[in-house]
């Protein structure tokens, strides 16, 4: 731990139970981890492993972050474990660090052959910045809740978070949503956001045979260009932006602007959000 850059501990990984009785698949019977349905129980049992970890010998607070598992960014989302987990008192020695949520992105793909495919596809899009948004805005009640609750706000952890389809993957529309996504949650306390997964799959930004998606180039440069302080950024503008239906998202500038500084310079990453004019 001394010389490592740190460790996040994630207490359990979605052990938040499953109600599928008696029809349980697979996925039922993994989530359905020693009670933890009731979300009482898991966040007591969290609290007592903090309390463990914080009193052990060689325990250090600059180095490891304990984490809450949570569900989505959205406490409307979360079928009540948000509220749950963050409610009653905690004193320091038994308070988790951090929340690590899935940072997935939902999207509409339903190719018609009524409807060209580009405009299929550009409707997938926007409404990718629809679920984006209120992602966001679910960090921010989550922030709320904590801080009425403990007068803390605690940081979060995208443990995993992808937008791809297993009939449309390593594009460069998502590679650009989801950056978008990662710099507009650092914004709001997302301390590292994780893509599922590095190599193989729907899901990858590689393949096993070693070609690199677009996401993995942004993110490479994204990870060695973006150092520093995240600084706060407005914009003013007439444009808007709109989701699948044509209707607003309120909040959502038309521009991802996310500036840093660091050693005197600035750096600034800008992401269009209108992806009829820019990018189809």
């Amino acid at each position: 731990i001394a010389t490592s850059k740190g460790l996040f501990i994630e207490f359990g990984n979605e052990p938040w139970g499953g109600t599928c009785e008696p029809n349980c698949g697979l996925s039922d019977v993994n989530h359905n981890a020693n009670g933890f349905n009731n979300y009482i129980n898991y966040r007591q049992w969290c609290r007592r492993l903090a309390r463990g970890f914080k009193t052990a010998p060689g325990y250090d607070s600059t180095k490891i972050k304990l984490l809450y598992s949570a569900r989505n960014p959205h406490p409307g989302d979360s079928y009540g474990l948000t509220e749950t987990m963050l409610q009653g008192s905690a004193t320091d020695i038994d308070r988790v660090d951090g929340i690590s949520v899935a940072g997935y992105l939902g999207g509409n793909l339903n190719y018609s052959i009524e409807i060209p495919r580009g405009e299929s596809e550009l409707d997938y899009y926007k409404s990718g910045f629809r679920f984006m948004n209120r992602n966001l805005e679910g960090l921010k009640l989550t922030m709320d809740i904590d801080y009425q609750e403990q007068k803390k706000q605690r940081p979060f952890f995208f443990y995993e978070s992808s937008m791809s389809r297993a009939d449309y993957y390593g594009r460069l529309g998502q590679a650009i949503v989801m950056t978008d996504y990662f710099l507009s949650s650092m914004k709001l306390g997302n301390m590292l956001p994780a893509i599922f997964v590095l190599q193989g799959g729907q899901w990858a930004i590689s393949s096993f045979e070693g070609d690199k998606f677009a996401f993995y180039t942004i993110a490479q440069h994204i990870n060695t260009l973006t150092k520093g302080n995240i600084l706060a950024t407005t914009s003013t503008s007439v444009e808007k932006v709109l989701d699948e239906s044509g209707n607003q998202i309120s909040g959502l500038e038309p521009v991802s602007i996310n500036a840093y500084h660091e050693n005197g310079n600035y750096k600034l990453v800008l992401l269009s959000r209108d992806f009829a004019s820019d990018y189809n």
